[in-house]
């Protein structure tokens, strides 16, 4: 355990190359689900297991397995008891860094600002835009709580810095059009 907290943070984790028994939810996807189901006829639900099997979640079981089988012999109970106690708490232990992972897997944020996402989005001209395309100017938009700077042009009259706009048109990933507003 202690070996893959050094490798994860030195950047060599296991994940990377070569963890070939490595199950985990991120690996075994709905396809690898659906062709499960196929050549078994059985639901994929059958399968579990080998996502639940993960050199992490073995590691951990493992660990856990041997800390409280040797709690339990040091709190004095008799072997066989200390030794299910701790098969209970290693197979708890699989599950919970299962469970964990795949709660972490699950959480997907993409914070990629996209050219559909800055038509009606509100800002300010930074410099000037020249009136009816006749040059560029720069605005500064606050979009999933970032600034974003873009080249703006307008179709109307000129725009001086300062002026409240609205973005109308995306003409490229790096300029809009934009009226006042």
């Amino acid at each position: 355990m202690i070996l893959q907290l050094a490798f994860s943070l030195l950047g060599f984790g296991l994940d990377d190359a070569g963890d070939a028994v490595d199950f985990s939810p991120d690996v075994l996807d709905t396809d690898i689900d659906d062709a499960a189901d196929a050549l078994t006829g059985h639901d994929s639900a059958h399968f579990e297991i080998f996502r639940i099997l993960s050199f992490k979640t073995l590691l951990a079981g493992v660990t856990f397995f041997g800390l409280s089988g040797l709690a339990g012999l040091a709190a004095g109970l008799h072997p066989a008891l200390a030794t299910v106690i701790a098969l209970v708490v290693g197979f708890l232990a699989i599950y919970a860094v299962y469970w964990i992972y795949k709660k972490i897997s699950s959480i997907r944020s993409d914070g990629t600002v996209t050219a559909k996402s800055l038509v009606g989005t509100h800002g300010k001209v930074y410099i000037r835009i020249p009136a009816n395309h006749s040059g560029a100017g720069k605005i500064q938009i606050n979009q999933q709580d970032r600034t974003m700077e873009y080249e703006a042009f307008t179709t109307g009259k000129m725009l001086p810095s300062g002026t409240e706009i609205v973005v109308t048109r995306v003409i490229s990933s790096t300029s809009v059009e934009v009226e006042p507003g």
